[in-house]
């Protein structure tokens, strides 16, 4: 319990990452430990556990949504393609904020999005890249503002960000 309120030190962070990340990959632990471990990671954790935790999300058939945000809070660009297939498959899951946190870095992996059939996926797309898309995302957006009203809106907020000193 400690780790999760002491203080981060450099010299100390890999090794308990580490720990941690292990207690994640154990089929014997606890629920709680898990849950412990994975408080203490939003602290300790750093990209390079990215892709243990991915294996750990995986392991869960990323149905685990604290695994997928602790990719989100640690994980860096690693994590990207699983988060936008997990995004993909489970447009109603509220994960517009959350990816939101990744900022315009993500967008690249967004755009492929704009393909699909799915109605709600394409909307939250759309409501994604509005918050944290720039102008590369645009003409992606422009062909489909026949299919969708949301890529219109998507749009106005890219320009008035990008106006916006």
């Amino acid at each position: 319990m400690w780790v999760s309120k002491h203080p981060v030190t450099p010299e100390h962070r890999d090794r308990v990452a580490n720990a941690l990340c292990n207690v994640l990959e154990s089929r014997a632990s606890s629920p709680g430990e898990v849950m412990f471990s994975m408080k203490a990671l939003e602290q300790w954790g750093n990209e390079s556990e990215t892709e243990r935790l991915l294996k750990v999300w995986e392991r869960s058939s990323m149905s685990d949504t604290r695994v997928m945000r602790l990719l989100i809070h640690i994980g860096g660009p690693k994590a990207f393609p699983k988060l936008v297939e997990y995004f993909a498959k489970n447009p109603n899951s509220g994960l517009v904020h959350d990816l939101e946190k990744l900022g315009a870095a993500i967008e690249p992996h967004l755009l492929p999005l704009l393909k699909e059939g799915n109605n709600i996926l394409l909307s939250n797309t759309c409501l994604l890249l509005g918050r944290i898309g720039t102008a590369s995302a645009i003409p992606h957006l422009q062909s489909i503002t026949n299919r969708t009203a949301a890529a219109g809106h998507a749009i106005q907020q890219i320009q008035q960000r990008e106006r916006s000193p």
